[in-house]
């Protein structure tokens, strides 16, 4: 597959993405929180349609799989360690996708993201898909340079999907960690 890698405004991506998701999460009475909008995202080296794709499957993902309660979006930049946050060649942005839905047990985590495979395989399993998502959202991230990973939520219940993008070489340095308010 070839991706057509160009310098990205993050937030002018997610402001026409999360909209196709707040529908959905509305019908499920569900708090759809998009902590970035506070923040000065760093321009990103991507595919704008591939990280379009990659956003709207975790994101709708994430609507799926919770009954009730939230889907949080943050962002943060990052720097490779031992590496100075102005050295823009390493910064990463890391974009992470938090709700408190039925979470994935620790010992299927690797497997989600592997082909047809779909964790919860009981009769009462009422969400539909192929189980190509997650391991289609891998690999275009990982050929735009990024890497993809998940952990159980921060309150202990839930999912923590994230994945990192590298930041543009024509983006201004930035200190690594909370990205900085908007002036």
């Amino acid at each position: 597959m070839l991706l057509h890698a160009e310098d990205l405004n993050l937030r002018q991506v997610l402001d026409s993405t999360l909209p196709l998701v707040a529908v959905q999460a509305s019908e499920k009475r569900l708090l759809l929180l998009d902590e970035t909008t506070t923040s000065r995202l760093p321009l990103v080296r991507a595919d704008e349609l591939r990280l379009r794709q990659v956003l709207l499957n975790l994101l709708t993902n994430a609507v799926k799989f919770t009954p009730q309660g939230s889907v949080t979006l943050r962002a943060r930049q990052e720097s490779e360690s031992g590496k100075s946050a102005a050295d823009v060649s390493s910064a990463r942005v890391r974009l992470e996708i938090e709700d408190t839905g039925i979470g994935i047990p620790p010992e299927k985590r690797e497997l989600a993201f592997s082909k047809f495979v779909q964790i919860d395989q009981s009769p009462a399993r009422n969400q539909g898909g192929a189980g190509l998502g997650l391991a289609i959202s891998r690999r275009l991230v990982e050929l735009m340079g990024g890497n993809i990973g998940l952990t159980v939520g921060s309150s202990g219940q839930g999912t923590l999907v994230w994945f990192t993008l590298p930041v543009s070489a024509a983006s201004p340095a930035a200190p690594a960690g909370k990205l900085s308010p908007m002036q």
